[in-house]
Formats: structure tokens, sequence, C-alpha cells
């Protein structure tokens, strides 16, 4: 990879939600791309591999946790950080997002500095 600033891409349904995220994420350091749906967002995983994803697990046309299998299921992005950020902070949610291959999973709402530390550590390669 170049010296280009590190890409985050949130992939989050709620306008609001999708926004603020993409502000933690510019304070982290990282550019910011965001999508609505899971179809916007594997589109733009093709398209231009970020460097980490910030994915809800409820979006309106695939749940996450299949938007994961699908990142994990394809060569090109099976080692892509992606943090499941999501309303469901259940053990049963949990299990399922680590089961899907989640990188870290952070239940909303979220602590911001807890946020940046996950988005500098899996989306610089600090975790890598």
């Amino acid at each position: 990879m170049s010296d280009a600033t590190p890409q985050a891409l949130v992939i989050d349904d709620d306008p609001d939600m999708n926004s603020i995220v993409g502000a933690y994420v510019e304070m982290s350091g990282l550019a910011y791309r965001s999508a609505a749906d899971a179809t916007a967002g594997l589109a733009e995983i093709a398209r231009d591999r970020p460097d980490v994803v910030l994915l809800d697990v409820m979006l309106p046309d695939m749940d996450g946790f299949e938007v994961l299998r699908r990142i994990r299921g394809a060569p090109a992005t099976r080692d892509l950080p992606v943090i499941l950020l999501t309303a469901l902070g259940d053990p049963e949610s949990r299990r399922r997002g680590r089961e899907a291959g989640a990188t870290d999973y952070l239940a909303k709402p979220f602590d911001p500095d807890t946020l940046m530390r996950a988005i500098r550590l899996h989306g610089t390669g600090a975790g890598r």
C-alpha cells in the first residue's frame, strides 16, 4: 500500500448514524466513505477496497452477518478488517458476528473512544 490515507467504509442505512461514525473515522485519521445498504457497500468494496469496514447488522436489503460472510468468502477481501457496529448487543448476536468472521464487535450506543481505538487499530494496520 502507498502512503495514501487509510480508508474506512461505513455501511449503515441510517444517514445520521453513518455521518456520526464517519466523523469518528475522520477524527481517527482515516478517510471516510459511506454506503447506505449492503448491496452498495459490497459494490464499493469491490470497486475500491477500503482498509477497514464499519458494518451495521440491520440493513434493509441483507443482514450484516451475510455481508460479512460474503466479504470473508472472497479471496480479495477475506482478510479485510470488519468492525460490526450494531444495536444487537446480545450474546447470540455477538456469537453470530464471531462465527461470520468479525474483526471486532461494538454495540450501539458505542463509546466514542472505544470506537476510535478500534478504527485506528484495524484501519491503519496496527492490529495486523
